[in-house]
């Protein structure tokens, strides 16, 4: 079996982190621009209309970075169990805390990215968000892409099982995304648990199943599998766009393009001039901060060209403003909050971990 060097994979994992976080920052632009209240413009293209399923090969790589960096041996325990929750903790909750609790305040006090108007915005509200629990109006999260950490912490917790009985984690993953593609299918949604029965739950067994491909080895003509990939998203799109709504074909494609690009960005990134891989891995790096900014920024930048009359030139000043304030702010999150909440994440236990299973926390 081929063994890459630690590096060569968190760069790949940087490119498709960079890559799924503007997909979503140019879905939100484009969304901010067809808003009737803002510029009622026709939607960019294709390709930026369905941006938001960045989220969705965002959550398949979740599930092969799991299956990758710590499925691999038997058993590990209590202890583990416990390194591993602190760490996706201090992963997640610092710059989502620093984010949501300011735009809570300002949503509450101004009415400024607040839900629906008979959305109560009290103390329940509040502790919902504070602790990211899951919930049918998805309208309800501030920042609203809030919506999606709720699945990944339903997956950690499901991962959890792993450390104490890996073949009962397969089961129970296998599980809960059958069970939440069989539902969707019928369009049996039940209250109170649509999130934790939405098929996006899915993804993450497809990002895991991915992984097991890897041990196979390096393809020799691994351009082929990018090839396809290229091929199933061009359909998956298309599809959509065709539909006006993604039915199973469609999340099909989806499924299996992100899958293939994971797979093939594991073996490392293609050569590329230096311009271009160094802001690949920059963005890669900040992806978490841009990801839960990129929508309060866009529509600020948005009122902003309202404001001072720039109609006419809203599709690049939205766009380019969005952009740019999204990565500065995105990069002081990273630098002052991002990165510290980590190094204290790994510094609570002190327990060394492999190079492998380091690349989890990333």
């Amino acid at each position: 079996m081929t063994v890459e060097s630690s590096s060569t994979r968190l760069e790949a994992l940087d490119w498709i982190r960079g890559i799924a976080s503007m997909w979503v920052v140019l879905y939100h632009v484009d969304l901010t621009l067809q808003k009737a209240k803002y510029f009622g413009l026709p939607p960019l293209s294709p390709v930026t209309a369905v941006g938001y399923r960045g989220v969705e090969l965002f959550f398949v790589l979740s599930g092969f970075i799991m299956a990758r960096s710590y499925a691999r041996g038997a058993a590990a325990g209590w202890h583990d169990a416990i390194d591993f929750a602190i760490r996706r903790i201090f992963r997640i909750f610092p710059l989502y805390l620093i984010v949501s609790i300011p735009l809570f305040v300002v949503a509450a006090s101004a009415g400024i990215g607040r839900p629906p108007a008979d959305v109560a915005l009290d103390a329940s509200l509040f502790f919902k968000n504070l602790f990211l629990l899951p919930r049918d109006d998805l309208s309800t999260f501030i920042p609203v892409s809030a919506w999606t950490l709720s699945h990944e912490l339903m997956f950690y917790a499901v991962f959890l099982i792993w450390f104490f009985a890996p073949r009962l984690f397969i089961a129970a993953l296998t599980l809960w995304a059958g069970l939440s593609l069989v539902l969707t299918l019928l369009d049996v949604r039940p209250a109170g648990w649509q999130m934790q029965t939405n098929a996006l739950n899915a993804y993450f067994l497809a990002g895991a199943a991915c992984s097991m491909l890897g041990r196979l080895g390096r393809p020799r003509h691994l351009w082929v599998l990018g090839l396809a990939a290229a091929m199933l998203l061009s359909a998956a799109i298309s599809l959509e766009a065709a539909s006006r709504a993604a039915g199973i074909a469609a999340h099909a494609c989806y499924a299996a393009a992100f899958c293939l690009i994971v797979y093939c960005l594991s073996f490392g990134t293609p050569s590329l001039p230096r311009f271009i891989e160094a802001p690949m891995r920059y963005l890669g790096r900040i992806s978490y901060g841009i990801y839960l900014v990129n929508y309060p920024l866009v529509v600020v930048i948005a009122l902003v060209c309202i404001k001072a009359g720039l109609h006419a030139y809203a599709v690049p000043l939205v766009m380019l403003g969005a952009i740019g304030a999204t990565i500065l702010v995105s990069d002081l999150l990273h630098r002052f909050v991002e990165r510290p909440g980590i190094a204290l994440g790994r510094r609570v236990f002190r327990k060394p971990l492999s190079v492998a299973r380091q690349e989890v926390i990333r």
